[in-house]
């Protein structure tokens, strides 16, 4: 791939990361062959955070990932006024 698109944002009580790319692609079902332990691995992880993992085919070539997670608000509001106050952000 000569591109990659990294975005990650807050969508209502999810935090969601994709990744795009214009590589040559991966198909959905090649994710669970013997050598995709990483992508594997990101689906099992997911899921047992109660999230979800997709791969799908770009329309214009390439891969497109996206990994969405469930998040508190009140833990995130709580992380980010503790980091407000130490100065950070």
């Amino acid at each position: 791939a000569s591109l990659v698109v990294l975005r990650l944002y807050r969508d209502g009580r999810h935090l969601a990361l994709e990744i795009r790319d214009n590589g040559r692609g991966i198909a959905e079902n090649d994710i669970n062959k013997p050598r995709s332990f990483g992508l594997r691995g990101i689906r099992e992880r997911s899921r047992s955070l109660n999230g979800e993992f997709r791969v799908e085919a770009s329309e214009q070539g390439g891969t497109h990932l996206t990994l969405t997670l469930p998040i508190k608000t009140a833990t995130v509001s709580a992380t980010a006024e503790e980091e407000r106050q130490r100065g950070l952000f």
